[in-house]
């Protein structure tokens, strides 16, 4: 998203970490995605908007082999707003 030549995406990568959180064994890998600042245009969602119709993925093809990918590890996604306490 970082290096996109659209300005929706670019400022989406720009402001998004992706932390991998620890699992105990036999637990599943869960991921923290924090944006600051979030998008007001996109979705972070892996839905086929973000995968198909942002323009993220110029070839359909590697739009769906990522896409794929993507579904058949998700059990869940679950947002957490966050609020600042100290800067």
């Amino acid at each position: 998203m970082a290096s996109s030549d659209k300005p929706d995406l670019k400022a989406m990568g720009d402001g998004l970490k992706v932390y991998k959180m620890p699992a105990q064994p036999g637990q599943p890998v869960r991921f923290l995605l924090l944006a600051d600042p979030s998008s007001k245009t996109l979705t972070y969602e892996p839905s086929p908007f973000l995968i198909y119709n942002s323009g993220l993925f110029p070839e359909r093809k590697e739009a769906e082999e990522v896409y794929n990918k993507l579904a058949a590890t998700i059990q869940g996604l679950e947002p957490m707003p966050l609020v600042v306490i100290a800067k």
